[in-house]
């Protein structure tokens, strides 16, 4: 490696920046590029470059557009239209008032908790944008099943068995560790999926950098990894039940649902296509035939997964932070099977011949 102009902008704050040129020791004739950047004395970014890499300027671009023309209108869409209905359903007494002040409590509180931990900065006005952006996140969330919740009783009312089980507190209610034992299996398949056909895309280079600087910061990522899970599953919820109230069918909303998320989320390239269909195939799947609860433990699997560095390599110094999501995952595995099994016992012979 001989030492080389950097070319690649860094994902993070830096103020020192430096590169190196060579070839792969493997394959001689191959060019790898080297980039690294520090910030007041400490590293931030380290990447190995291959010839088949494409620019950095390239890929934000796309995502820019991406979220500037899709998901941002979208984002926006969805946000009136549910504050209209949430006022209207208010207004006609159709809402689970007590189960949206529950979700609206949780969230603000969980999400508080993993606003403190998660900056080292103590200052009174950090706390309060800490604060803040708990609470307006806990009233989008609290907003949008507001708006939603009455028309999917209405639509799809087994969608909704489990949640408000789980919602009023009977987290020992089979039903419930059913759903989420689905949840677990969707989500690994899930991402089985996206690392086979969808190929390796990096994970958010921010999220991560967060999790390899300390268990506290690890454990603030992750909790609100589980918020975003409730919320994007609710998102996704809404939106189905949108298509479905302009396509007036079940099978024409889910193939919507399936063909604007496929082509939206993929690359241009067959495999991307299928690999899109298949998730989101599977994300209708679970929103008509299980339910909420189940498609938002699906995320949480699937966003562990791809954002803790997970590794079967214990010798790694990072593996202690991956082994994190991946106990969790076995935690809720174990909880959700022994739930769902209602009480009877697993090696006494009746389960198997029922």
């Amino acid at each position: 490696l001989t030492p080389s102009e950097p070319k690649w902008t860094p994902p993070s704050a830096f103020d020192t920046r430096t590169a190196w040129t060579g070839t792969f020791p493997e394959q001689s004739e191959m060019a790898m590029r080297v980039e690294a950047a520090a910030w007041r004395g400490r590293p931030v970014y380290f990447e190995v470059i291959g010839p088949w890499a494409e620019p950095d300027q390239t890929i934000v671009r796309q995502g820019s557009q991406f979220f500037l023309f899709f998901v941002t209108p979208l984002i926006y869409i969805l946000l009136f239209t549910g504050g209209m209905l949430a006022w209207r359903n208010l207004r006609q007494g159709r809402s689970d008032i007590q189960g949206a002040f529950k979700l609206f409590t949780c969230t603000a509180l969980s999400l508080a908790f993993a606003g403190m931990a998660g900056t080292h900065a103590s200052s009174s006005l950090v706390l309060e944008m800490v604060m803040a952006l708990a609470v307006s996140i806990a009233g989008y969330v609290g907003l949008v099943y507001v708006a939603l919740e009455p028309y999917a009783r209405r639509r799809w009312p087994q969608s909704l068995i489990s949640w408000n089980r789980a919602l009023a507190g009977s987290f020992r209610d089979p039903l419930v560790g059913r759903d989420v034992l689905y949840g677990i299996l969707f989500g690994i398949v899930c991402v089985l999926v996206r690392r086979s056909i969808w190929g390796l895309f990096p994970t958010n280079s921010d999220a991560l950098l967060r999790i390899l600087s300390g268990m506290r910061l690890a454990a603030s990522e992750f909790v609100t990894l589980a918020n975003y899970s409730l919320g994007v599953a609710l998102l996704e919820l809404f939106l189905i039940l949108l298509l479905r109230t302009v396509a007036r069918r079940d099978w024409l909303a889910i193939s919507l649902y399936v063909l604007v998320n496929a082509v939206a989320y993929s690359n241009g390239q067959w495999q991307s296509v299928l690999a899109a269909g298949l998730i989101f195939g599977l994300y209708a799947l679970m929103l008509t035939r299980f339910g909420l609860l189940t498609v938002a433990s699906a995320y949480f699997v699937i966003f562990a997964l791809l954002n803790f560095p997970v590794t079967l390599n214990f010798s790694a110094w990072y593996a202690g932070t991956g082994l994190m999501a991946l106990l969790a995952i076995l935690a809720l595995t174990v909880f959700a099977f022994y739930t769902s099994l209602g009480g009877q016992k697993v090696f006494a012979g009746k389960l198997l011949e029922e």
